[in-house]
């Protein structure tokens, strides 16, 4: 007897298939309730769709005219040319205490803009030599309003919402609250200030330069200044001021530098405030805004896109650390200074997730890898100061696994300082390696790309670990100790996975 073939089933989380062509539709309800433990519950209610179903297939070349018999032949086959964006659409949405008595409720209604692309596709049908036809349409789908129910919790208001249709952009919203006073939101972005007509751009990499990289390289979604009013007068105002990554138009790139703010007592005329815009003379342009502006957050280094550090103003600096090939951020550092700069960098952090001398370990400290080796890292980079090193050290045992044991030293560096080692040792392995200016504190992060975090180490070196099912799900959180205090049950199946 032949060896019985292997079959190889592949399952999946998430369905690959489209489910609003070939495979059908996606199941909607027009009513869900959510209970919840206390006995108070919320109310969904969605669009059914009833005015926007699917027209019929349609079928080329359209002679001669097909029977009612050919017809029926074709129906399975047929793919629509499908509206289902337009259906299940959240309407309503109630919350009500255990009593029965209305919390809070919201309605939205949406309009459809104008179609950004449609597409139109042949599929052959051979036994009737006909070709089906459909169409793939982009279409927008705009919040037009939303209504919140007054209650004994809560005033009613209406908020109605202004769009840039050709860029699908948010412009503009007006809220009505119940004594009838008006809260409107203005948001401009770099297409609204016009065109840069100076010769000369004062500012080689700030704000001139990064409007006129966006208005290039049809970067339009990036809010400018964004102005608050009430009952028609002004009472905040938010600004960003972006800088380019390079004057080379071969390499754009634009990020934020600085954010400001107007905070105002007495609320401002909209005459009396100067809305930011574009002064241009025949030779020069320059960017122009209110002087009441006051700066609130800087962004102070870049590697390339990516951010290092920032601080708000008159705050300490916060710094982002990434790893994974820059791909997801591992640590945030507050009041230290990741710098690529020789000189300027305050942090030093390995979790051991990569490079020499790692080994795969159940019992990692965070992440799924510990040092089990040696390894050495330079100093003399770092700016001049006192620094706190610490790591965790894991006993070696043939008995049941060891506690994390915390060691921590302090130091002086400067510029002849020799490298941090830790030694080959047959006694433990490492992990949590921190070397971090006096005061500064850290928060780290590991993951499996693709899936989700893994594991959160606090300030205090406290880990939580987050444990996933075969599907990429999360199944557990489990504390520091590895106790498990939240679990996620999805179906029957969920102890097998």
């Amino acid at each position: 007897m032949g060896r019985k073939a292997k079959k190889r089933i592949l399952v999946y989380s998430r369905c690959i298939n489209n489910l609003y062509d070939f495979g059908g539709n996606h199941m909607s309800y027009s009513r869900v309730t959510e209970y919840m433990p206390n006995g108070s519950y919320t109310v969904y209610c969605y669009d059914e769709g009833i005015d926007n179903l699917d027209p019929e297939w349609e079928y080329y070349p359209t002679t001669p005219a097909l029977t009612e018999a050919q017809k029926n032949r074709m129906e399975p086959f047929a793919p629509p040319t499908s509206y289902f964006w337009r259906r299940g659409l959240l309407t309503s949405q109630s919350v009500y205490d255990s009593d029965g008595n209305l919390v809070s409720g919201t309605s939205t209604r949406y309009t459809f803009g104008e179609p950004k692309a449609k597409i139109k596709c042949l599929v052959p049908y051979t036994p009737l030599q006909r070709l089906f036809v459909y169409y793939w349409i982009s279409e927008p789908v705009y919040v037009s309003k939303t209504t919140t129910y007054g209650s004994k919790y809560s005033l009613a208001s209406e908020t109605e919402f202004t769009y840039d249709t050709n860029r699908m952009l948010p412009t503009k919203s007006v809220t009505t609250d119940a004594a009838g006073n008006t809260y409107e939101t203005r948001i401009k972005y770099a297409k609204d200030y016009g065109n840069i007509t100076g010769s000369t751009i004062t500012d080689r990499y700030g704000m001139l330069a990064a409007i006129k990289q966006m208005l290039d390289h049809h970067a339009y979604n990036l809010p400018i200044e964004t102005v608050k009013y009430r009952n028609g007068k002004i009472v905040s105002a938010n600004l960003v001021l972006y800088k380019t990554l390079s004057d080379n138009p071969q390499r754009p790139g634009v990020v934020p530098a600085t954010e400001m703010a107007v905070y105002t007592d007495a609320p401002i005329g909209h005459t009396a405030f100067t809305h930011s815009s574009i002064y241009n003379t025949p030779y020069t342009s320059e960017f122009r805004y209110d002087s009441r502006y006051e700066p609130t957050v800087r962004y102070d280094e870049y590697d390339g896109p990516t951010l290092l550090s920032f601080h708000a103003e008159h705050g300490t600096v916060q710094s982002v650390m990434y790893g994974y090939d820059g791909t997801l951020p591992v640590a945030v550092v507050t009041n230290a200074v990741h710098s690529k700069a020789s000189g300027r960098n305050q942090v030093i952090y390995d979790s051991f997730e990569s490079g020499a001398n790692i080994l795969k370990s159940a019992h990692a400290k965070s992440g799924e890898y510990v040092l089990n080796g040696s390894y050495s890292v330079e100093l003399k980079n770092l700016k001049p100061g006192r620094y706190i090193v610490s790591y965790w050290r894991l006993p070696r045992t043939s008995a049941a696994p060891a506690a994390w044991q915390y060691v921590e030293s302090s130091m002086d560096i400067g510029p002849d300082t020799p490298p941090f080692t830790l030694p080959t040792s047959s006694a433990y392995v490492y992990d949590e390696l921190r070397i971090l200016p006096v005061g500064a504190q850290m928060t780290t992060c590991a993951y499996t790309p693709g899936v989700g975090k893994i594991s959160e180490t606090d300030v205090n070196g406290t880990t939580t670990y987050y444990d996933y099912n075969k599907f990429g799900l999360l199944k557990t959180v489990r504390d520091d100790d590895g106790t498990v205090v939240k679990r996620f049950i999805y179906d029957n199946y969920t102890s097998n996975l």
